[in-house]
């Protein structure tokens, strides 16, 4: 019907949209997009910048019933990388962004994840099924830095909906779990004065 083909070219048109984002990036990552650099997460001023991104994104979406099941896909995959040896990826149906939101949804969620997770495109040798986008949280995070956006995500966990994604374990050894190679670390806090 006239109705079924209007529909199969909107979400067409959503489709090449969401790839369209995520090539803005070069289809690749790792977790630098955001402050367009090199700089390794375990970098003070770049986990910060994590910290308010994802204090931002989940603050402008919390309200909205549509984004829960995202925002709560997104929780879990923190909650269960954090103290955990390997790395985590979220696989997502390309339809949680295509049918949960606006354009500018597309662009902020993927600009979240594209610039402080590893992005993997769909294909036979990762896993990730076509229709799907997969992210890996950053091998570089420390528990320490996990935990802190883990307190940003806690209302989004605790969301009573069915969470958006598939999370798999894969396999692959953390970095800096211990957080050995963050940046920073004194014995003096940020606010401590040395005279």
């Amino acid at each position: 019907s006239a109705r079924d083909e209007a529909h199969q070219k909107l979400e067409a048109a959503r489709r090449e949209r969401l790839r369209m984002v995520i090539g803005q990036f070069g289809g690749i990552t790792p977790a630098r997009g955001q402050m367009g650099g090199s700089a390794p997460l375990s970098n003070r001023e770049s986990a910060a910048q994590m910290q308010e991104a994802l204090n931002k994104f989940i603050t402008g979406y919390s309200s909205n019933l549509g984004m829960h099941s995202f925002l709560k896909g997104l929780g879990q995959l923190l909650e269960k990388q954090h103290r955990c040896s390997t790395v985590w990826r979220w696989v997502v149906i390309d339809e949680s962004f295509t049918e949960r939101g606006d354009e500018r949804f597309v662009e902020e969620a993927i600009g979240l994840l594209m610039g402080f997770f590893r992005y993997f495109g769909p294909g036979d040798d990762n896993g990730i099924p076509l229709g799907s986008q997969g992210w890996d949280v950053e091998h570089s995070l420390s528990d320490r830095q996990i935990g802190r956006l883990l307190s940003i995500c806690r209302k989004a966990s605790n969301l009573d909906i069915a969470a958006s994604g598939k999370l798999v374990d894969t396999g692959i050894s953390r970095s800096n779990q211990d957080g050995a190679l963050d940046e920073g670390q004194s014995i003096c806090p940020e606010w401590c004065v040395v005279m």
